[in-house]
This record gives C-alpha cells, structure tokens and sequence, in this order.
C-alpha cells in the first residue's frame, strides 16, 4: 500500500517503511505531543506567533486537515495508538482529524503488521483508510470546517 502510494499517513509502526520509500513522513510518533507545548516555559515564547510552537503547529495541523479534506491521501495506514493532530488546549478551530477522516475517508479494512522483532512478538491492527469517492455531501460534520 505504502509503495503504491503517492501520499501516505502511517502509523509510526510503519515509519521505517515510509522512510525506506522515500516519500514524505507527516507525523514521526513524537509528533502527537507537540500539542502539550502549549504548557511551555517563557524561554521558549515567541512574540511572532507564526514561528512561535503554536504557530507551527496550527500550520501543521491546517496542513493534514486541509490534505484530509481535499483527499489527498492515497490511504491511512493507523492504529489506536496514532492519533490526527489536533489543536492546542484553547484554540477555537474544535474540529478533530478523527471527524474528517470518518467525512471523507471510508475504513477499507484492517491489516496486521508483525511485531515480531518486538519483544513478546504479535501483531499491530492496522487500520487502511481511502478517500471516499464522488461528491461529499454537506452536513453537521462539516459546520465547524
């Protein structure tokens, strides 16, 4: 799926694969946390928001919702533990990357990855996610858009 993929957003279990292909990682598994900075000391405040930690993310956030929204992702390859990013505590834009996948992308079905070089082995569920095809009908979901 990975290599079929012009624009792909995984899971950090499938990080090394994305990186192998040489297509473009949007989020690295430490990306989630980049929301807390809203919790950061004054050294670390900017008196431009557009290159201050907020300002970044809100960009990068706009950045996967407006990939999300126009469905440009060929496919989403994630698991529970891979969350969408999300605003910061605070902001007024409430819409989640879980309310616009559910919008605009359909759950092709679920696809285990062995975790077998992880100790105590298994597998991870891997949620396939594609763009939903046709005309995007307008409704609750989408007022907060």
């Amino acid at each position: 799926i990975i290599d079929e993929s012009d624009q792909v957003f995984v899971s950090n279990v499938l990080l090394e694969r994305v990186l192998r292909s040489g297509k473009e990682i949007y989020q690295n598994g430490h990306t989630p946390y980049f929301v807390f900075a809203v919790y950061k000391p004054g050294l670390f405040k900017r008196e431009d928001h557009a290159a201050s930690v907020d300002g970044i993310w809100e960009r990068y956030v706009q950045r996967i919702h407006g990939m999300i929204r126009n469905r440009e992702f060929d496919a989403l390859l994630i698991d529970v533990w891979t969350p969408l990013p999300m605003m910061p505590p605070g902001s007024d834009y409430t819409v989640t990357g879980r309310e616009l996948l559910d919008r605009y992308y359909e759950k092709e079905g679920m696809l285990p990855v062995s975790a077998a070089n992880r100790l105590g082995g298994g597998t991870f569920a891997i949620e396939v996610w594609r763009p939903k095809q046709g005309d995007i009908v307008a409704g609750a979901a989408a007022a907060g858009e």
